[in-house]
Formats: C-alpha cells, structure tokens, sequence
C-alpha cells in the first residue's frame, strides 16, 4: 500500500533518517517495512536506518531490551507492566545521549525528515531538531510512528508527547491508524487527551506500518508445504510440480487450519501448554496446527509431547519464517492463536479472515486480562475493529474456545475479508 501525499508531501530526494529499536520485534519490523516502502519512491532517499536503544545509549539500554525481552519470554505481566512504568526514568537518563548521537547524526547525514518508530527519546529529537534549524537553517521534520494500533493504553508513547513543552510539542508529526474511540469521542479529542496535540499534526491516512506482504496477501484457499519430519521447510500458495514431489503436501480447502504464533518473544510455556489442550481434546488428521518454535530445543520438545500423545492431529513446527509466508498462514487460517502485541494486531487487522484468540498468560483476573496495559489496548482494539471477532483464552483452555470453529462445519467456508480500520469519526 503506498503512503498517502499526507505522510509524505516532499520535494525531490528528500533525505530520511529511520529509527528503531530492539526489544520485542514490533519497532524493528516498522522500521523495515517503512524503508521498503521509501525505496519504491523516487523522491526519497533513506540514509540509515539505527536502533537507538543498541546504538545510543550504551550498556544501560542494551540492558533495558535485555529486560524486556526477558520480561516477555516469561509470560509475567505484572514484570512487563513494570518495565513500562520505568521507561519515564530511561527518559531521563537517556535524554543527554540520545540527543547527543541525534544532533550529530541529522547534521552528518544532511537529514531532511525522521521516522522515528519506537518510543525513547521523543524530546532529545525534537531538542536536536530545534538546534540544527538555530545552527544551520534546516527543518528537520520528526514523525512519530505508533507500532501498535492507536488506543488510550498506549502510555509508553503518549506520556512522553504529552509531557513535553508546547514549544517542542507542536511540531512533532504522528503516523498512527485511526484511534478507538468511546461513546461520543471524537478523534480530535482522543488526540487532545492523549498527546496534548492537534488532530491536523496525526496522519490517519497511510495505513498500518506493516510489511508489504499483508497488504497483497496470496488469495489461495490451499497450502503448499514441504516439511522435514514436523518442521515445516517451505509454504507456498502456488501449486508446484517439484522434482521429488512426495517431499509436497498438500493442504486443501476441506482441512481444518490453526496458526500458534506467540510473538517474536513468545512465551513458550503458554504455546506448549496451548498445543497439549489441543492435542489432548482432538485426534482429527484434517486438522493442522502451525506452531512457531524458535529454537531446535523448542522444536525437539514439540516433537516429543506429539509423539507422546498418540492424536492424529497434526502439529507443524516453524522456525524462522518470512512475512509471505506469515501473511498466508493469517488469510489461511480457520484460528489464530497469539500474543496481542502491536505488530500482530495491525497485521491480523491487515490480512486475518478468521478469529483470533488472545493468550491471557497469568494473573487473569488483573485489570489487564492478565496482560500487560498496551497489549489489553490492542486486543480491545482488535476486538473492536476485526470483523470476524477476537477472544482472550487461558491456554489450558485452548482446544475448548477453539472447537465451534473447526469440528463438525464440514467444508471450510471462507470468511469475507475485514475492514482494516473503520474511519474516525
């Protein structure tokens, strides 16, 4: 999907600076897809890309995304929901290199425009911005982008935009979706109450900052996979007549598809507990469940608790997998089964026909549906926006919310497309 004129009314080669960060996936995969997007525009020209959290900010962030991770890994909300609150002191103690590496970087690369998507150091940008324009006469133009969909949980973003001073303020620009409203709000006043800022600085026009291949994803109703043991090698949607075909399967239109994908830094205790429901309640080889493993120990226990079940059911494992291939298994799917962080909601909101199911992880009877604040937010959002529906589910309980979705409905019959975003009122 092209940017709108609105994210992107420049002169000729205008220089782009992108700004990531590690820590979770969602940053680092809005970065790529933004850089694949400018490459196709002749007017611009990206001059880097860097993660600032690795790059700027020395032990004290690569820490920071060492914890988080860490916190994500294990499933523990009230941990991850800890790390957010103390991004507000990672704000303070960063500021001074973030807008010392800011500074040199747009006067080195002759920046003319920042998209900047991840959540530290909103003001050190701008404050660098300020000081190339007093220096050398340059508008540097920032533009925030939300790697999660917009909603009022977004707190790790918006606290920092709201908090800053209205001279710095009103000259940050922010590509987001269109927000989640309550009865009677207005974006206007969802942009008023949340960042302090006016409606005319949001772009709500450019589409989610997902990777190319949800927005022309393969329309094919069959699956093409060829395996080694239970790890899946390659999926296509193109029916193939390779040299040794019985290395091919086929998944045709009549079986039963689930897609297990808990995030970059899933947790992986909730994806086995999720795969024992599952094989536990059904012995159906017409069902197949796709399940990403990230490493071969991961696998090689997923390969045994299946051995050792004795179902029909069959379990695909996936390691590493490129965006064609998630975006397929997304329009394919019967169910999917995931993490509700940002990327994944804007993605499923992107291409995903059938209903998603939320892990709620521990402590589900928190405020937060047992996960962390923002992650709650997007599922309300999805919830909200996706038209076929979305529910939250403890894993043990899995195959349970899962089985009026997949037993006894004969045929697949296909699910029409949702709304990507319904336009703000």
């Amino acid at each position: 999907m092209p940017l709108s004129r609105n994210a992107l009314d420049r002169s000729s080669r205008r220089r782009v600076l992108i700004l990531s960060s590690s820590g979770g996936g969602a940053h680092l995969v809005a970065a790529e897809a933004i850089r694949k997007r400018l490459a196709d525009d002749p007017s611009v020209e990206v001059v880097d890309t860097i993660d600032v959290l690795l790059n700027w900010t020395g032990p004290m962030g690569r820490f920071g995304v060492w914890a988080w991770n860490g916190a994500m890994r294990s499933g523990n909300s009230r941990r991850m929901n800890l790390t957010v609150r103390l991004q507000a002191m990672g704000e303070l103690v960063f500021h001074i290199p973030i807008l010392f590496h800011a500074v040199r970087a747009l006067r080195r690369l002759r920046v003319d425009e920042v998209f900047d998507c991840q959540v530290m150091g909103t003001r050190s940008l701008l404050t660098a911005a300020r000081r190339v324009h007093r220096q050398e006469g340059r508008n540097v133009r920032i533009t925030k982008v939300l790697t999660e969909p917009a909603n009022e949980a977004l707190s790790q973003f918006f606290d920092p935009i709201r908090r800053l001073p209205a001279r710095l303020r009103r000259h940050l620009h922010i590509w987001a979706s269109p927000p989640l409203l309550k009865n009677g709000e207005t974006a206007e006043m969802f942009w008023r109450k949340t960042c302090k800022i006016d409606r005319s600085q949001v772009d709500e026009s450019s589409g989610f900052p997902v990777r190319a291949e949800f927005y022309s994803p393969p329309h094919s109703e069959s699956l093409h996979i060829r395996c080694a043991g239970n790890t899946l090698q390659e999926l296509t949607t193109v029916p193939t007549t390779p040299s040794a075909p019985d290395n091919w399967e086929t998944i045709s239109p009549a079986n039963r598809v689930v897609t297990i994908l808990m995030g970059s830094q899933g947790t992986w205790q909730f994806t086995m507990e999720s795969v024992r429901s599952i094989l536990a309640r059904w012995n159906d080889p017409d069902i197949v469940v796709f399940v990403y493993a990230r490493t071969p120990h991961q696998r090689s226990q997923l390969a045994d608790l299946v051995a050792g079940s004795g179902s029909q059911t069959r379990i695909v494992a996936m390691g590493f997998v490129d965006a064609a291939t998630v975006s397929a298994l997304y329009h394919r799917s019967d169910a999917t089964v995931t993490r509700s962080g940002g990327m994944t909601t804007m993605e499923l909101l992107t291409v995903g026909r059938a209903p998603a199911f939320i892990c709620t992880g521990e402590h589900r009877e928190s405020r937060y549906h047992g996960m962390v604040r923002h992650e709650d937010g997007n599922y309300r959002y999805l919830r909200h926006f996706h038209s076929v529906g979305a529910w939250v589910f403890e894993p043990k309980e899995l195959a349970e919310r899962l089985t009026p979705f997949l037993v006894g409905r004969g045929r697949r019959d296909p699910v029409s497309a949702p709304a990507v975003v319904r336009e703000a009122r």
